[in-house]
């Protein structure tokens, strides 16, 4: 076996007659090495042409992507910071104690007259009328309790019926141009009196009185529930 010229080419002689042949490797390496520097270095920056357009195009989708990623953090950020300002704002929402209800029983007449009833009615109306408006307790509708006017049932009974935590009666009377009425808060569980107190107020216009004194006893039981059950008088 022996060269062939310069090329990588070999040749083997048989009995009756000869083989040619060369190997991949040897002849790639032939071939390149007799190609002009110029083209091998045109090759080259074909090569490195293409990877600069590659990374080129590559860059602003990375930008976008970048900027993308900015944006939703930055919202993510703001949203969190909002939700942590609500509720710094109103620390008292997760906190609040659940409301009191109040049943206020029918007021009695003191006199039993059909003036003196229409008095106790009134009052007992409007004292149901401004709880509706309480933060403090939820009142219990006058319908389901107009039924216990006279009722000789216990507190606790009474309470029970009406799914009630505190109790409030009291009578009311006119007499001598002077309305007197008078108002307790009664513990169901104890039948105790936890609060009580006499209004009087002197005049002839009835329905202005009956609102005044309604009002008054309103914003008492409220403010006695709002911070303790502690008898006062």
């Amino acid at each position: 076996m022996s060269a062939t010229s310069l090329m990588p080419v070999y040749r083997h002689q048989h009995s009756k007659q000869g083989s040619v042949y060369a190997y991949k490797s040897e002849i790639e390496a032939w071939w390149n090495a007799r190609q002009p520097a110029s083209k091998q270095q045109s090759e080259t920056d074909q090569r490195q042409g293409r990877s600069r357009i590659s990374l080129d195009i590559s860059y602003p989708h990375l930008a976008i992507y970048s900027a993308l990623i900015i944006v939703l953090s930055l919202s993510i950020a703001v949203a969190v910071q909002t939700l942590q300002s609500h509720r710094a704002a109103s620390p008292t929402a997760s906190v609040r104690s659940p409301r009191v209800t109040l049943a206020v029983l029918p007021f009695q007449s003191l006199s039993n007259t059909s003036e003196d009833n229409n008095i106790a009615y009134n009052i007992t109306i409007s004292v149901i009328t401004d709880f509706t408006h309480s933060t403090v307790l939820r009142v219990i509708d006058h319908s389901l309790v107009m039924p216990f006017e006279g009722s000789i049932d216990t507190p606790a009974h009474i309470a029970r019926l009406l799914h009630s935590d505190k109790l409030l009666r009291g009578t009311a009377g006119y007499s001598g141009n002077s309305l007197r009425v008078a108002a307790e808060l009664v513990d169901p569980a104890t039948g105790d009196t936890i609060w009580s107190k006499q209004y009087e107020q002197e005049g002839t216009n009835l329905p202005k009185m009956e609102n005044e004194i309604a009002s008054t006893i309103a914003t008492d039981v409220e403010n006695n529930l709002s911070h303790d059950d502690r008898p006062q008088s």
